[in-house]
């Protein structure tokens, strides 16, 4: 595992979230396959690859599960969703590591189109015959 225990009591200064982790020899694994085994045993499962970006960003796949906390809206509630969620992404402060990709936990979901009536004063014409929440965001370690 990496960092050793003795390199996240020095990195903790830096942050209050510390990436751990350990490399993996998977060559007949796909990320598809691994998130397929991943979603048997988890709540909320995700996966995302990247086809563009450069090899910076675009050689890794992000998986994940068991969310720690949902952030939910829909029409209109809670009233103050970017607010709290403005409060609740200050409270983490991720710390990054040489040669792990830019994004090593957080949160993950989705804003949908509707989302817009937050920041514009438009009338809502549409009707809700899908029942989706108009945002979800997962937070995950």
């Amino acid at each position: 595992m990496q960092p050793s225990l003795e390199e996240v009591k020095k990195l903790q200064a830096q942050g209050n979230i510390i990436p751990v982790y350990k490399s993996v020899i998977a060559d007949f694994l796909t990320p598809v396959s691994a998130f397929l085994k991943l979603e048997k045993d988890r709540s909320y499962a995700f996966l995302l690859e990247s086809v563009e970006g450069g090899e910076r960003i675009a050689r890794y796949s992000f998986l994940g599960g068991d969310p720690f906390l949902i952030k939910r809206y829909r029409n209109g509630q809670p009233p103050d969703f970017i607010e709290n969620l403005r409060s609740t992404m200050a409270r983490f402060h991720s710390v990054s590591l040489p040669n792990l990709p830019p994004f090593t936990g957080g949160a993950v979901g989705y804003f949908g189109y509707d989302m817009v009536r937050t920041i514009e004063d438009i009338p809502n014409t549409g009707t809700d015959d899908l029942g989706f929440d108009d945002a979800v965001l997962m937070f995950y370690k």
